[in-house]
């Protein structure tokens, strides 16, 4: 037997012991990372509300204590600036204050901060020895030896873990391998910490903003229930104004008739009191057309509102309309004219409903017609005209005409433009004309070249066809 083969067995068997060691190294680190992943199961199924990550450092520092058979330990988590956010540490009834010079003091001075730099494991056989280690003032404990390992996680360093004893010499050469190995698994249990924690917080935050877009729907149910009841007491309110005013009216008709029959018994001739009759008369007409305009509108903003819908002659009904202004136009000296194309097709409208409209469009025309301040004549033209699918009535003056920043606000309630510039009035009669067009299925709209170019209003209603 050769010289060389003597040496062999014992070299042989020191490889295969450290070989050993490796293998139990390396089963305590998976034996860890599986005891940690069972941690993480464990929290998530048990308190779906706690803090993972608190948890899972917790468990780390216990798992590290008893692997390397630490008497106490600490652990510092740090975001990506290298800043500590949250901790264990070793004096566990320290107040806010403490931790934070504690904290601030290691990381600057001590052992910790030393493996944020270098990010290294950290091994101090003696802590009396070692200038890495950093004594805090009034320290309760007494530590001789110290191990301190960096929790990397793809480059990026997560915490770091402080292993802690009172003996000197505690921690080995093995210990810090066997940690070294074991932060590896305890990274990824963090960050899979994280992960589940920021889950579970857009996961309560997504819930939170469900049950608040709840509530507000719920509000806005609410909100949406008392507005109609106040509509629908606002309708009663009208509804019982009306009615109170027309028997009122009813009253007055009954006293005329009674007045002229004593006219007619005292043999005062017709032709002395007929006309002012007739002007009373015609008065209490349009008392009565304002009154049944009143409930459309009522009516019209609650939602309550039905048309009588039928085929009609648009051109003719314009035309009977602006029969009423006859009168007015001459004062002022405005011409009205109506022109249609030849074989306009019928509209499907109510034409009670749609005169008023017309009514309110025209009055509107020949108002602001006649208050140029060139004193020029008043022009009032309706065209009206198919356009496909639909009939068009344009209403065109050459009024003051309206400045474009508030061509948005007519058509509202309780807006109106006089002389292109100044607001004033209520905008009602607009405003319930733009409503009835809707419930039509029709639209109002409403343009204007700019101040001194007039001002035209397109009245669109749909055709109405033979099934119609």
């Amino acid at each position: 037997m050769t010289e060389t083969e003597h040496d062999d067995p014992p070299a042989t068997g020191a490889a295969l012991e450290h070989e050993l060691r490796e293998l139990r190294d390396q089963a305590a680190a998976f034996a860890a990372q599986h005891e940690l992943i069972e941690n993480l199961v464990a929290v998530a199924r048990s308190a779906p509300d706690a803090s993972m990550i608190e948890a899972t450092l917790e468990k780390m520092l216990a798992l590290a204590i008893r692997l390397t058979a630490a008497s106490n330990g600490s652990l510092f988590l740090l975001d990506e600036a290298g800043a500590v956010v949250d901790s264990i540490l070793t004096r566990g009834r320290a107040t806010v204050e403490q931790r934070r010079a504690i904290i601030g003091s290691v990381m600057e001075r001590g052992l910790s901060g030393w493996v944020a730099r270098e990010r290294v494991v950290g091994l101090i056989a003696d802590t009396q020895t070692d200038a890495r280690w950093f004594t805090l003032p009034y320290e309760p404990y007494s530590f001789r030896s110290a191990l301190a390992v960096p929790l990397l996680r793809g480059g990026q360093l997560l915490g770091i873990l402080n292993l802690l004893h009172g003996a000197p010499g505690h921690f080995t050469q093995r210990h810090a391998h066997l940690m070294e190995l074991t932060a590896a698994q305890m990274a990824l249990a963090l960050e899979n910490a994280r992960l589940y924690s920021a889950a579970q917080q857009e996961l309560a935050e997504r819930r939170r903003a469900e049950a608040a877009l709840q509530s507000a729907n719920a509000e806005l149910a609410a909100a949406k229930a008392q507005l109609e009841r106040w509509m629908q007491a606002r309708l009663h309110e009208t509804e019982a104004a009306v009615h109170d005013i027309r028997h009122g009216m009813h009253d007055v008709i009954s006293a005329l008739d009674i007045l002229k029959l004593d006219l007619l018994e005292a043999h005062v001739a017709p032709a002395a009191y007929q006309p002012g009759a007739s002007s009373v008369g015609a008065a209490l007409d349009g008392v009565a057309a304002l009154l049944d305009d009143m409930l459309d509108a009522a009516r019209l903003r609650s939602n309550t509102l039905t048309l009588s819908l039928a085929a009609a002659d648009l051109p003719a009904l314009v035309r009977q309309v602006a029969q009423r202004f006859d009168v007015t136009c001459r004062m002022f000296g405005c011409t009205l004219a109506v022109e249609a194309d030849q074989g306009t097709p019928p509209v499907w409208c109510d034409r009670r409903r749609m005169a008023r409209v017309l009514y309110n469009v025209l009055h509107n025309a020949i108002r602001y017609s006649t208050v140029r301040d060139d004193n020029a004549a008043g022009q009032v033209v309706v065209a009206i005209a198919p356009a496909g699918e639909w009939v068009e009535c344009r209403v065109s003056d050459n009024g003051p005409g309206i400045a474009p920043e508030q061509l948005a606000q007519l058509g509202q309630r309780f807006a109106r433009v006089a002389d292109g510039a100044a607001l004033e009035g209520t905008g009602l009669g607009l405003n319930f004309s733009i409503g009835i067009m809707q419930l039509h299925g029709g639209t109002l709209r409403i343009g204007s070249p700019g101040l001194g170019q007039g001002a035209t209003v397109t009245l669109r209603l749909p055709r109405a066809h033979a099934e119609g």
